[in-house]
């Protein structure tokens, strides 16, 4: 998705505790999308994009409580019982199929994307449908979520047209449950981007109704969302919270193109960037405060890819007013990067890192194993999240490598229960 976010000032955080139970009240400003949610296109061909991209899918293996309990973490072999880690897998890499899935290391893998037609079947790609990825996951207990969605303007069209109907809700509904079970997958990840007015919001709970009534438990049903009220304002949690498993925070994108400065993508907290809403800590305060989700039913999203602003020379300027053509970038391509002609610098208070170009200017805005294992302890031991999950596994292919996902790991085993 091309994001476009607007950041909002933290000191209406505590406004939206008190506004946002009624799910009506709107805290965004200005134009653009939810800051640092979602996820960017660009050159890239970013996390989300034109049925690319992710949010994260977790939990199986136990059965959810009847009022929507979050599921067992199931999965690979010394997982905790509690807690997930997910990571995406884009069916459109072709030097990154299925065989080269680091499976052991994860409980769940999220499989992107299918979507909605406007007649409630199902957009499924050529290329997409791979048993041999079911095989091999259960084959080590890792658990397969079919995730759907994406941004792009085909899917949020189709998404909005089969919602605005009950007959096709349902339709679409049982489509996707038998899909679903006859490719074996283990439940369902919802990624509508973006649910927009009011009328959006009932269709969604409908839409969700319609599908969580297909998907018997214990199929898992998770969703990603959103960490501002900027779109999380169309969201009914207090309807669906009984039906979804784990809410999937999108926690990156913090600034990209849509901004106009540079700035941390995926910080876990309030650091250098202009507005203190940019941060992991403030959209997990929003869920679990302003919106009163359970913390264990929040997954943490950590990114495996950065952007880098050329003409830019310090966080915060304006690239020489040319932040616009800020592109996404890889954790791979990023890697080889440090120490050979670029500088990594630390926000020891955001607690990511950056590189800058030396003799410059230019600058990437990234994630590496440090910010990686900062954000898995603290969604784990600090917040108690349900887990962490991350966009997406092929961009830390370092060759035969997956140093981040390695990070990822370690501070898993270390701090999970």
């Amino acid at each position: 998705m091309n994001a476009r976010r607007v950041l909002l000032p933290s000191m209406l955080l505590s406004l939206l505790i008190s506004a946002c139970g009624s799910d009506s009240s709107p805290a965004g400003a200005g134009s653009g999308g939810t800051a640092g949610v979602g996820a960017a296109g660009g050159s890239g061909g970013g996390v989300r994009t034109g049925g690319a991209g992710g949010g994260g899918a977790v939990g199986a293996g136990g059965t959810a409580g009847g009022t929507g309990g979050s599921a067992g973490a199931g999965g690979a072999a010394g997982a905790c019982a509690n807690q997930v880690i997910t990571g995406y897998y884009v069916y459109w890499e072709p030097g990154y199929r299925s065989n080269r899935l680091p499976l052991s290391k994860l409980t769940h893998v999220a499989h992107a994307f299918i979507w909605p037609k406007p007649d409630g079947s199902l957009d499924v790609p050529v290329g997409f449908v791979e048993p041999e990825l079911i095989t091999a996951a259960h084959a080590v207990g890792t658990k397969v979520l079919l995730s759907l969605g994406g941004a792009g303007t085909a899917q949020d069209a189709n998404f909005r047209t089969v919602a605005g109907s009950s007959a096709l809700s349902s339709l679409f509904a049982a489509n996707l449950a038998k899909f679903v079970t006859d490719n074996g997958y283990d439940g369902v990840d919802l990624d509508w981007e973006f649910p927009k007015n009011a009328a959006d919001r009932s269709a969604f709970t409908g839409l969700i109704s319609a599908l969580r009534a297909e998907l018997h438990r214990p199929l898992l049903f998770t969703m990603a969302v959103t960490g501002t009220n900027w779109n999380g304002q169309w969201l009914d949690y207090a309807s669906i919270d009984s039906m979804i498993d784990y809410y999937h925070l999108m926690a990156y994108d913090q600034h990209a193109g849509w901004a106009g400065i540079s700035g941390h993508n995926a910080a876990l907290f309030p650091g250098s960037a202009p507005e203190p809403s940019s941060n992991a800590q403030y959209y997990v305060d929003y869920l679990v405060g302003a919106r009163g989700l359970a913390p264990s039913k929040v997954v943490l999203g950590l990114p495996f890819y950065g952007y880098r602003y050329d003409g830019s020379t310090t966080l915060g300027d304006n690239c020489g007013g040319s932040c616009s053509t800020a592109r996404y970038v890889n954790y791979k391509v990023v890697a080889p990067l440090v120490g050979n002609g670029w500088t990594r610098h630390w926000d020891s208070t955001a607690k990511v890192p950056w590189l800058t170009k030396d003799g410059g200017p230019d600058l990437i805005a990234y994630d590496d194993a440090e910010s990686i294992d900062a954000k898995v302890r603290w969604a784990l031991q600090t917040r108690g999240l349900g887990g962490v999950f991350t966009w997406e596994l092929s961009g830390d292919a370092v060759g035969s490598t997956e140093p981040l996902l390695d990070a990822m790991r370690a501070a898993y085993d270390a701090t999970c229960h």
